[in-house]
């Protein structure tokens, strides 16, 4: 496959700590693609205990960069599996998981709202970070509820557009941590066991 520097227009961003602190992603810089940036990522896991962190399976899913999945098992989480649709994205998260020698993220190519409708394994923290402007947010909060992708006690980590409408949120998800910038508000949300089987 050829080089995508050639064809397209690639930025970097940095993993802020933990074993692989300072390492460069390089991101393609395409239509939808929008990455956490390092002070938001640093306020989340801030937000989230070390010893949660490193208890935990991760599920990212609108991947793009890589940079939360990769950040988490950066800090000792067990396992990351990141959700990413397009093919050239795939193709560069594969190439920096190559150069980082990472093995414990695990890149899959697929529809993130075809592939929870075939629920395989809960998940310990839930990224949901997709394209601005869609309704892809609250689909995805649906079915993750509808279909039993996440354990009593899991996180769900929320970006969205400050100007968007406001959220569905199932009732069992208790917010513990939320802060706004100009453009993006952004949620840490915990499952609970209360009214599971109730989506709302």
């Amino acid at each position: 496959m050829n080089d995508l520097s050639k064809n397209f227009k690639i930025n970097s961003i940095k993993i802020i700590g933990g074993q692989y602190k300072k390492s460069l992603i390089p991101v393609i810089n395409t239509i939808g693609l929008r990455p956490t940036t390092n002070c938001m990522r640093e306020t989340l896991f801030n937000w989230i205990s070390s010893e949660k962190i490193k208890k935990s399976h991760c599920l990212d899913c609108y991947a793009g960069s890589g940079a939360l999945g990769i950040e988490a098992v950066s800090r000792y989480a067990l396992s990351s599996t990141l959700l990413e649709l397009q093919k050239k994205v795939i193709y560069l998260l594969k190439k920096n998981l190559t150069k980082l020698s990472i093995k414990n993220v695990y890149v899959i190519h697929t529809n993130t709202l075809k592939w929870l409708k075939k629920p395989k394994k809960t998940y310990d923290i839930i990224f949901l970070d997709p394209p601005f402007k869609t309704t892809l947010l609250s689909k995805t909060i649906i079915l993750l509820q509808k279909y039993y992708w996440l354990n009593n006690n899991s996180l769900i980590y929320i970006e969205q557009e400050n100007a968007s409408n406001k959220l569905s949120i199932p009732k069992n998800w208790i917010l513990k941590k939320e802060k706004k910038t100009r453009h993006v508000n952004y949620y840490l949300y915990m499952n609970t066991s209360i009214n599971y089987k109730n989506k709302y």
